[in-house]
């Protein structure tokens, strides 16, 4: 019985080490896109149920468009990983590098009232430190922005 137990919590202990290797403390600037659309966050139940309607739709195509289909795939892992719903915010990580991170509301919070059009004005703008879990590729999650800093510096945005 003692042995069992053991290997269990041996088990439970590696299966939250793996977990925690996924996640990366990062520091990036928060950036601005003035179209975007990566959740359904905000959406009322009657869109989100089209949205799922759609997207449906095209994996049950015999030949669907190759984009609308890498779409419709992007949004089911969104979906299999609880960020459908969540809001999102863009980080730039490099020069040219964006990505979309998926926040909790409670992070959320901390930069939602953020303009880009205010930081131009003031010729700054917003470092964040951020607990990062890459989920695919191209997915990522945060349950922990660390930092938010205003900094002198200009804010990227989509051109």
């Amino acid at each position: 019985m003692k042995k069992q137990a053991l290997l269990i919590l041996i088990i439970g202990l590696l299966l939250t080490a793996c977990k925690k290797n996924n996640t990366k403390t990062i520091k990036a600037d928060l950036t601005f896109r003035s179209i975007s659309f990566n959740s359904a966050y905000g959406g009322t139940d009657e869109k989100i149920s089209e949205i799922n309607e759609y997207f449906d739709s095209i994996r049950k195509l015999e030949k669907p468009r190759k984009s609308d289909l890498e779409l419709s795939n992007y949004f089911q892992k969104l979906k299999d990983n609880d960020l459908f719903e969540l809001p999102y915010i863009f980080l730039l990580l490099e020069k040219d590098s964006v990505i979309t991170v998926h926040l909790t509301e409670k992070e959320y919070a901390k930069v939602k009232d953020i303009r880009h059009v205010d930081l131009y004005k003031k010729k700054k703008k917003m470092k964040l430190e951020i607990e990062l879990t890459q989920l695919d590729s191209s997915i990522f999650y945060s349950e922990n922005i660390l930092k938010v800093e205003e900094v002198d510096g200009r804010s990227h945005s989509n051109k």
